[in-house]
């Protein structure tokens, strides 16, 4: 996941590179050299992995422990307040 998550920001920002080289207007991108591009892909990149990663385990980790309480009975917070509210 790391791996895809680094590729994808890594062609994101080259694509990027390439358009506003293309077509340069008044900002930062437009104005950095090719050795400045790839330190902020090298800084940037890992970060975006990261957070991929973080989000992807904590998705998984909703959805085991929302199984685990629909075996053993214990019914949610949102279910119990949804509950309460309703009668």
């Amino acid at each position: 996941m790391l791996i895809v998550a680094y590729t994808a920001v890594q062609t994101y920002l080259a694509e990027l590179v390439v358009a506003k080289r293309a077509n340069p207007t008044d900002d930062l991108l437009s104005d950095l050299t090719d050795e400045e591009l790839r330190g902020m892909v090298l800084l940037v990149a890992p970060g975006v992995a990261i957070g991929a990663w973080t989000t992807d385990s904590t998705w998984l980790l909703s959805i085991v422990l929302a199984d685990w309480m629909r075996r053993v009975g214990h019914r949610g917070p949102f279910e119990i307040a949804l509950r309460r509210l309703s009668r």
